[in-house]
């Protein structure tokens, strides 16, 4: 079974871990409207013998696919052994690239452009 955890009541960014055969798979999964990019993972995993581990995982060398975690998609993003572990949590350390891209529309049915700026910069052309 899954675990699913959103770290708020809305949150962009929800982690899953699922256990198959022998390893923990952590999937990350963007809810929100923005690029998130994951600056680290940590995963803590508790053993039947006794002992944790811990792994801190940061940038590309370790996280699977890269950092970034595009608007509506779902990655996994790091694979470990879970042979002998009792219990394993993850966590995601990450921020939101908000922005990043503009849309303009014009009605290309008008004579003259409003606000055309090439006007202010005419005598420069």
């Amino acid at each position: 079974m899954p675990c699913e955890e959103s770290l708020a009541e809305y949150s962009p960014l929800t982690i899953y871990l699922i256990k198959s055969g022998g390893d923990i798979l952590i999937y990350l999964k963007n809810n929100g409207p923005n690029i998130i990019v994951i600056k680290r993972l940590v995963l803590y995993r508790e053993w039947s013998e006794g002992g944790r581990t811990i792994n801190y995982l940061r940038g590309s060398d370790f996280i699977i696919g890269g950092e970034v975690v595009e608007q509506g998609s779902t990655h996994l993003k790091y694979r470990a052994s879970a042979a002998n572990a009792i219990s394993a949590t993850a966590r995601a350390e990450y921020f939101e690239i908000t922005g990043r891209s503009r849309a303009c529309e014009i009605d290309l049915t008008q004579k003259e452009i409003k606000n055309d700026p090439r006007k202010k910069f005419a005598r420069y052309l």
